[in-house]
C-alpha cells in the first residue's frame, strides 16, 4: 500500500479492526483441517459420497467457531466414521499445523489487505486477472488432489486388521492336548448313576468335559488355524491339569444347560453369570471373573446411551438381550427403570454386527465380549452408562449334584487368582497384551543414512 502511496490513516484503522477480527472467525487454516474428515473416512474403507461433501461442509463452517479439537469428533459421527479414528488426528498435526500455519498467515493477510481497499475506496475488480487465478487455484488443487490421491493408494493399506489380530490369538501358555468336539453327536452322555461322586466320575473317564460356546469371543472361539482359544478354554485346561485329567471340550447352546450339566453330558460350563436365572438348576463355583454390563450401538450414536439417567428417559427405543430377559432383568431394571423401551430376546448377536437387524437401536452385552465384537465391527462401540454400571460376577456352573466337584473349582480359582494365572489370562485374552509383537518403528538414521542396520 505504501509503495502504490495508497496508505493513509483510514487504512490504517480499517486494518487494525479487520486482523482482530479476523481471528473470531473460522479462517481458511482451521478449515484446512477439515480435510482429515474425508481423509479418515477413506482410511476406514468407505468414502464419503459425493453427496456428503456438501452435509460435511455446510456443518462445518458453523462447527469450526469452536476448535478442531471439538468439532472434529462432531463432524465424524456427522458422516457415520469410527470415532477412533480421531486419535489419528493428534499426532498428525505435527505436520498438518505447519500448513494450517501458513495458510492462516496468508487469510488474515488477504482478509486485511482486501478489506482496507474496499473501505478506503481503492479496491479495483479485474475480472479477467480473478478468472485466470481462480483457474490457477483450481489446476492446483485438481492435481494436488489427484497426486495425493495415487500417492496414497501406492502407499497406503486401507484395509481393516484389527479384526485379524483377534482371529491370530493363540493359547499364551503351552500348546494343550484338549479334545474339541465340534458338536454333541460324538458324546456319549455318562449313566446317571448319582451314587458316583463327580470328581471319581471324572478321573475315571480321564478327561474333564467342558461346555463352551464357539461364538462368544475373547471367551471361546475359533482362531483363523481353526483351534478352540480363548479365556474360559484357557481356565478351563489349567483347571482339567490341575485334577489330573484331560480337557475335552463339547459345544453347548446355553438354553440347554441346565439340561447338558443334569444329564452327565458335560461336568462343567465357564462363563456362567451370576444370575437367579441359573439358581435353581445350575450349582455355580466362586466367581473368577466380574465384568460389566454394557451396550454395544452404532459408533455415531454412543452419547445417547452413556448416561443412565438419559436411559430411563428414553422413548420408543428397541434393545437386543442375550437369550431371554429373564437372565439379564436386573440389569435392564437399573439401566432402563420403567422407560418406555421394547427388548428383543437374540440367540445370536451376528444379525446386529452384520447390519441385518437394523430396527435394534442396541444390544446389552458384557463390555468385554462387545470390545472383542467391535474389533472384528469397528462401526460399533461399547458404552458403559454411567455412573455406576451393573457388574456382572462369572463363575464356573456345574450340575447341582456335583458339590465335589465346586469344592474342587473353588480351591483352584483362590490358588489360580494367588498364582496370577487368571489375571494373564485376563490380560492377554481380553485387554490384549501381548497379543500383537510390536513392529520395527521406523528410524532416520536406520532407515535413511543406513546406520546400525
Amino acid at each position: 500500500m505504501e509503495r502504490n502511496q495508497l496508505r493513509n490513516p483510514d487504512a490504517d484503522s480499517a486494518i487494525e479492526v479487520l486482523v482482530p477480527l479476523a481471528f473470531t472467525f473460522p479462517n481458511a487454516g482451521r478449515l484446512l483441517t477439515l480435510l482429515f474428515v474425508p481423509y479418515a473416512a477413506w482410511l476406514s474403507g468407505s468414502p464419503i459420497e459425493a453427496g456428503g461433501y456438501g452435509v460435511l461442509f455446510a456443518a462445518g463452517l458453523p462447527a469450526y467457531f469452536a476448535k478442531a479439537q471439538v468439532a472434529l469428533p462432531f463432524l465424524l459421527d456427522l458422516v457415520g466414521v469410527p470415532h477412533d479414528r480421531f486419535q489419528l488426528y493428534i499426532p498428525t498435526t505435527i505436520v498438518t499445523g505447519k500448513f494450517d500455519s501458513m495458510v492462516s498467515a496468508m487469510a488474515v493477510l488477504a482478509f486485511a489487505l482486501v478489506g482496507a481497499a474496499a473501505m478506503t475506496g481503492f479496491l479495483r475488480v479485474a475480472p479477467m486477472r480473478i478468472l485466470a487465478t481462480a483457474g490457477i487455484v483450481l489446476a492446483a488443487l485438481v492435481g494436488s488432489i489427484a497426486g495425493t490421491g495415487a500417492l496414497l493408494a501406492a502407499m497406503t493399506d486401507t484395509s481393516y486388521r484389527k479384526g485379524e489380530a483377534l482371529q491370530r490369538m493363540q493359547t499364551s501358555g503351552a500348546p494343550s492336548n484338549a479334545i474339541v468336539h465340534k458338536d454333541q453327536a460324538s458324546v456319549r452322555p455318562d449313566p446317571p448313576d448319582s451314587s458316583v461322586p463327580t470328581l471319581e466320575r471324572i478321573r475315571a473317564r480321564g478327561t474333564l468335559r467342558v461346555g463352551y460356546d464357539p461364538g462368544n469371543p475373547p471367551f471361546s472361539f475359533f482362531n483363523a488355524s481353526g483351534e478352540l482359544v480363548g479365556l474360559d478354554v484357557e481356565l478351563a485346561q489349567g483347571l482339567a491339569e490341575a485334577l489330573g485329567v484331560q480337557a475335552e471340550f463339547i459345544p453347548i447352546a446355553w438354553p440347554q444347560l441346565s439340561a447338558a450339566l443334569a444329564g452327565n453330558v458335560i461336568d462343567v460350563m465357564p462363563g456362567v453369570w451370576y444370575r437367579p436365572f441359573w439358581f435353581s438348576s445350575v450349582r455355580l463355583s466362586e466367581p473368577y471373573h466380574i465384568g460389566t454390563m454394557a451396550l454395544v450401538v452404532r459408533d455415531e450414536r454412543r452419547h445417547e446411551f452413556a448416561s443412565i439417567a438419559d436411559l430411563r428417559r428414553s422413548r420408543g427405543l428397541r434393545i437386543g438381550v442375550p437369550l431371554d430377559t429373564n437372565q439379564v432383568r436386573a440389569s435392564i431394571a437399573h439401566y432402563f427403570a420403567d422407560a418406555d423401551v421394547e427388548f428383543v430376546p437374540l440367540k445370536t448377536n451376528a444379525p446386529f454386527f452384520e447390519g441385518r437387524q437394523p430396527e435394534l437401536d442396541a444390544v446389552l452385552m458384557p463390555a468385554e465380549s462387545g470390545s472383542a465384537m467391535t474389533l472384528l465391527h469397528p462401526q460399533y462401540s461399547v458404552v458403559v452408562p454411567e455412573p455406576a454400571p451393573v457388574r456382572i460376577p462369572t463363575g464356573f456352573g456345574t450340575a447341582l449334584h456335583s458339590g465335589d466337584l465346586v469344592d474342587a473349582i473353588n480351591q483352584w480359582i483362590v490358588f489360580a487368582k494367588s498364582e496370577g494365572s487368571i489375571q494373564r489370562g485376563y490380560d492377554y485374552w481380553v485387554l490384549g497384551k501381548g497379543a500383537e509383537k510390536p513392529g520395527r518403528r521406523w528410524s532416520i538414521l536406520r532407515d535413511v543414512l543406513g546406520v546400525g542396520r
